[in-house]
Parts: structure tokens; C-alpha cells; sequence
């Protein structure tokens, strides 16, 4: 297929898609970031827009769970599968009206969200010698070591594996740079939309969701 050809079904395919999201009204719910994106067909996107939209399947899981569409958010090495966006657009239990889990249910969601983006924060700062003042990478173990015991007593995960979070079956700290890439997008995008539904968002804007560890 000629770039051409490319570019002319693009944009045909585009314009449809924007108008089903204008007619359903789903375009107004959208953020003033989303909308951007999505003003355009995909190629005019930037790399590392692409790659941060590429990842929204994650938060999107979280809102259907918080919204009682879906059973559990998976596991959090487990991306979310892309056709749940199918799942989305076929299930006919969507026309009802939808019922929000109770706020302690999502609190205890959202705290585990941080727990996994704060561990991520720490391999980073752990893997560039990044300290606070009279922090020590032996007082960081400690503390890695400290919520993993924590979380697996309160049943958020499995086990502690020598003295860390289990990820792909080895303890966190020892995962390759491309398995910490998935598990930073992962905890990035449930961490935003579990904070948002929570009411952490100023003005509830999506765009502006803080994500703190």
C-alpha cells in the first residue's frame, strides 16, 4: 500500500471514529487531552504520546472495576489485554446505569496503586544513587522490605520474595529494563485513575490527577 493510500484511509477512518464518539456524547467526557489526541489520526501523534495512549487500556480497566463492569484490576505485572476496549463496546450490561464500589473499596485499591508506584519510584532513585539527605540505600531496603511484608499480610500480594515486591517471579529489584518500563506504565495509569476516582483531582480534571507516592 502506497503512503498515499495510507494516509487517505487514515483520516477516512478517523473522521468516523471522531464523529461515533461526538454522537455518543462520550466526546464531551473526554479531557482537553484526550480530545487533542484524538483531533488527529494516529501518525500525528509524537512518539512518547503514542507510547503514554498505548497504556490507557490500564486506566480504563480500573474505571470498568470501579464501575462493577469488571471483576478484578489484574495483576500488576499483568498488562491489561487491549481488547477489553471490545468488551467495552459489546457489553450490553453497560446500558444500565452503573454502580460505583463503595469509597473503602476503592481506597483500598487506589493505596495499592501507590504502594506499586512507589515501588517503582524507588528502584529508580535506587538504580541512578539518588538519596534523600541522610538516607542511606540500606534504610530504602529496609523500607522495601518492610511494605512488602506489610502488603503481604494484608493480602495485596502473594508473598514476599527476599525481601521485596514478586514481579514475573523474581523479586522486584532484579526485573530487566524492559519489565520495569511495563511495570512503570502499568502503576502510572491505575495510580491516576484510582487517585481520580477517589477525588485527588482538582476540579476533578483528568489531566490534572496527581499521582504522589
Amino acid at each position: 500500500m502506497e503512503w498515499d493510500e495510507f494516509q487517505g484511509m487514515s483520516v477516512t477512518s478517523h473522521r468516523d471514529f471522531e464523529s461515533r464518539l461526538r454522537e455518543s456524547g462520550v466526546w464531551t467526557a473526554l479531557s482537553s487531552k484526550e480530545r487533542q489526541f484524538l483531533s488527529f489520526p494516529a501518525w500525528h501523534a509524537s512518539l512518547d504520546d503514542a507510547y503514554e495512549f498505548s497504556w490507557a487500556t490500564e486506566s480504563l480497566c480500573c474505571i470498568l472495576w470501579a464501575l462493577q463492569q469488571v471483576h478484578a484490576i489484574p495483576p500488576w505485572d499483568l498488562p491489561v489485554a487491549p481488547d477489553i476496549v471490545e468488551t467495552l463496546r459489546n457489553s450490553s450490561s453497560l446500558q444500565e446505569p452503573p454502580v460505583l464500589r463503595d469509597p473503602q473499596t476503592l481506597e483500598r485499591a487506589r493505596s495499592v496503586a501507590e504502594l506499586w508506584h512507589w515501588r517503582c519510584r524507588t528502584k529508580f532513585l535506587t538504580d541512578q544513587g539518588r538519596f534523600p539527605p541522610g538516607v542511606t540505600a540500606e534504610d530504602i531496603a529496609r523500607a522495601i522490605a518492610n511494605a512488602a511484608s506489610a502488603a503481604s499480610h494484608d493480602g495485596v500480594i502473594a508473598g514476599v520474595l527476599d525481601g521485596d515486591l514478586p514481579v514475573f517471579g523474581r523479586p522486584y529489584r532484579h526485573v530487566n529494563d524492559e519489565q520495569y518500563a511495563a511495570l512503570t506504565s502499568i502503576a502510572v495509569e491505575r495510580h491516576r485513575a484510582l487517585n481520580w476516582l477517589c477525588g485527588l483531582s482538582p476540579a476533578n480534571d483528568w489531566d490534572l490527577t496527581p499521582t504522589p507516592t
